[in-house]
This record gives structure tokens, C-alpha cells and sequence, in this order.
């Protein structure tokens, strides 16, 4: 006789019919979850919660040719929730530590006090000055620009330059003292 196990139409919550079918699929599940898994222990416990939550469903068997593929799409499944629980649970630790750490703290009180220079001077611009910084900002080409604002394309590069030198010498020193106090 066979080794193989054929079933007929029954539930698994039949003790003989599950006992049969963890002997015959818990070990190629474990094996197969551990391609996925790379950690035999973590493998053989998706693969216990596989075969507890078959039991708890009570569902109905038919056939060996409809149960196996079942089975192991099941495991497959329960591997990719694994890893998929996993990365959220690395991601969310790495988030946490980044957002605690002190560097990233002074990086954003850095980035925002150059910011509000950076505003503050460029508020303190003429008003044709302001105007091309704002267009470029919103990354307007200088043709672009220069139609807009009714000037020649030379007018246009002309108030960008001497605007840059302002706004280089507005936030210069903020960015020289937060690089010291690093």
C-alpha cells in the first residue's frame, strides 16, 4: 500500500483526518515556509498557526489533489504577512530612532531658521526682484519670466544675480553660525 494519504469528503476537525494531514504536510511546510522564512523556528510556528487556524475553521476536505496546493499557498501567504508584519515592525523602529535622534533635531531647527532668513530677505527685496525670485521658485524658465513680467530676458538675469548676492549675504551668517554651534 501507498504511502500517500487520500481523504475522503470529511472536516478537519476529525481528529484521525487532521492528525493525517499535519503527519503528512507539517515538516515539507515548515521546509517550504523556511525558504521564504530563513529561520527554521519562526517557519515551524507559521506553519503551526497554518494548521491551528485550519482547525479552527473546521473546514471541509474533499481531496488530497485540491488540499496540498491549499496548503501551501496558505504558508506561502502566511510567510509574505510575516515578513510584511516584520519590515513595518523594522521600519517603524528605524523611523522612531531617526526622529529621536539629536542630529535630526538640529538639522530641522537649522533648516528652519535659514528658511525664515531665506523668506525674511527675500520679503525685503524690490518688488521686480521679488517677483522673478518667486516666478524661478515656481520654476518658470527666464523666457518665461521675462514675458510675464513685460522685460528683456537680460533684465530678468540681471535682477535673479543681484537678488542671489542678497539673499547669499542675508542667510550667510545664520548658516556660518549654526555650522559652528554643530
Amino acid at each position: 500500500m501507498s504511502s500517500k494519504i487520500y481523504f475522503d469528503p470529511q472536516y478537519i476537525r476529525n481528529r484521525k483526518t487532521f492528525k493525517k494531514l499535519f503527519s503528512e504536510y507539517y515538516s515539507p511546510l515548515c521546509l517550504f515556509a523556511d525558504k521564504y522564512i530563513s529561520n527554521m523556528e519562526v517557519s515551524k510556528d507559521i506553519v503551526q498557526d497554518v494548521f491551528i487556524k485550519l482547525w479552527e475553521r473546521d473546514m471541509k476536505i474533499s481531496s488530497k489533489v485540491t488540499m496540498k496546493p491549499f496548503m501551501y499557498v496558505t504558508v506561502r501567504n502566511a510567510c509574505i504577512n510575516y515578513i510584511r508584519q516584520k519590515n513595518r515592525e523594522e521600519k517603524r523602529i528605524l523611523d522612531y530612532a531617526v526622529l529621536n535622534s539629536d542630529s535630526l533635531f538640529e538639522y530641522n531647527v537649522m533648516e528652519e531658521d535659514v528658511s525664515y532668513k531665506l523668506f525674511k530677505a527675500v520679503d525685503q527685496l524690490s518688488p521686480r526682484s521679488k517677483e522673478a525670485i518667486l516666478l524661478t521658485v515656481q520654476e518658470y524658465s527666464n523666457q518665461e519670466i521675462a514675458t510675464k513680467m513685460k522685460v528683456s530676458i537680460n533684465t530678468v538675469k540681471t535682477l535673479k544675480q543681484r537678488s542671489y548676492q542678497r539673499l547669499r549675504q542675508a542667510v550667510i551668517a545664520t548658516i556660518c553660525f549654526l555650522l559652528l554651534c554643530i
